[in-house]
């Protein structure tokens, strides 16, 4: 009773340092870019200049000068620089996906709401800018109507060139495989572990089980965009996890009596799989003509087939080959339950019809992801 109150405590204590450990990795790029993203402005100007950015004002400094500006509302924001005897055109930002947030999104899928709050997943598009004077200040007011138009063009163009299609293809058809934690180990790991304790087995390294009684899983799916931000659809998916244990050799405590064996050794092995369907709604907060991003939701059915065989052998001659003595008891149980599956980060590249996938979550369809779709 103690050990095992004492077993609930060590797993008590190992998930909450689990929970304080993600907590405090949530925000992985927010804590590493910062709120604030640097650009780097040089230029032909032979006087001090004053410039103003979103983030502070720099008054009377020589160029090339680094500058900060705030992430939040990156995009379209405005560098602002002046002089006693010259006009500027504003600087205008782009953004682009930071690679960082990408990197920390896959490494640690609960980060990725803190850094689209703080807008850590955006980045400078252009991080160098070389600036000129349009005119002399006394010329300015003609010069500021000719930019304007000039800057107008070229925000329409950049618009143009970002907006998504009007008409897309509304049916996606994908094929996946995935490994990793699964909502199916739960039960696998439950059923190796009694029989492990009941005949004293311990796991025994074999070629076919490199993944060991983790489930590796194959899956088709069918999805339709409702519009431009929602989606629903079903997946089916079959999982398969197999391991191999052994209990070593027992010796009897009387090697001489002719009614014991000698030598007797247990082999057992766990073959079990899952099949689940179920339907699945999918969330896309991000998009541009190459990549898209989402998280999805799915409860459906679960089919649980779990295996379990275990043998013993035994030689009353220890320099006999011939198996003398042998039994064999085999577990077949299936147990049925509601499936579910949560991917907190998906992401889809590809501009034409054909693209890759890759998914981080949990659930039926395991940690990791990776796909093929075709969308028409």
């Amino acid at each position: 009773m103690k050990d095992k109150q004492a077993k609930r405590n060590d797993i008590s204590i190992h998930f909450l340092m689990a929970v304080g450990l993600m907590a405090m990795l949530s925000s992985c790029a927010t804590l590493i870019s910062g709120p604030t993203a640097k650009v780097f402005i040089d230029g032909r100007v032979d006087e001090p200049v004053t410039i103003v950015t979103s983030k502070a004002v720099y008054t009377n400094v020589n160029l090339p000068r680094e500058v900060e500006v705030k992430r939040r509302r990156l995009h379209e924001q405005h560098i602002t620089i002046t002089s006693p005897s010259y006009a500027f055109s504003d600087i205008v930002i782009q953004r682009s996906l930071s690679t960082m947030a990408v990197v920390c999104a896959l490494v640690n899928p609960f980060s990725l709401p803190v850094d689209m709050f703080t807008n850590a997943v955006s980045e400078p598009m252009q991080r160098h800018f070389y600036i000129e004077p349009v005119a002399r200040r006394e010329q300015a007011d003609s010069v500021w109507r000719a930019d304007s138009l000039r800057y107008a063009a070229r925000v329409e163009a950049l618009r143009k060139m970002k907006e998504l299609p009007a008409r897309y293809r509304r049916h996606e058809l994908s094929v996946g495989v995935g490994c990793g934690g699964n909502q199916a180990d739960h039960d696998t790991h439950t059923m190796v572990r009694d029989y492990g304790r009941r005949y004293g087995l311990e796991p025994s390294f074999e070629c076919g089980n490199i993944f060991g009684d983790s489930y590796l899983f194959a899956d088709m799916e069918y999805h339709y965009r409702l519009n431009r931000k929602w989606e629903v659809g079903a997946f089916t998916a079959w999982g398969i996890s197999g391991e191999s244990y052994e209990k070593y050799p027992e010796y009897p405590s009387e090697p001489g009596a002719p009614e014991l064996s000698l030598y007797q050794y247990g082999d057992g092995h766990e073959h079990s799989r899952y099949f689940a369907l179920a339907p699945s709604v999918r969330y896309t907060w991000f998009e541009n003509r190459q990549t898209r991003f989402y998280s999805r939701v799915a409860l459906g059915y679960l089919r649980h087939h779990l295996i379990f065989g275990y043998g013993e052998v035994a030689f009353f001659d220890p320099e006999a080959t011939q198996r003398v003595y042998s039994f064999h008891k085999n577990t077949d149980t299936i147990k049925r339950s509601m499936a579910w599956q949560l991917t907190v980060f998906g992401c889809r590249v590809g501009s034409g019809s054909i693209g890759m996938q890759c998914e981080v979550g949990y659930g039926c369809l395991g940690l990791v992801r990776l796909g093929l779709n075709v969308c028409f």
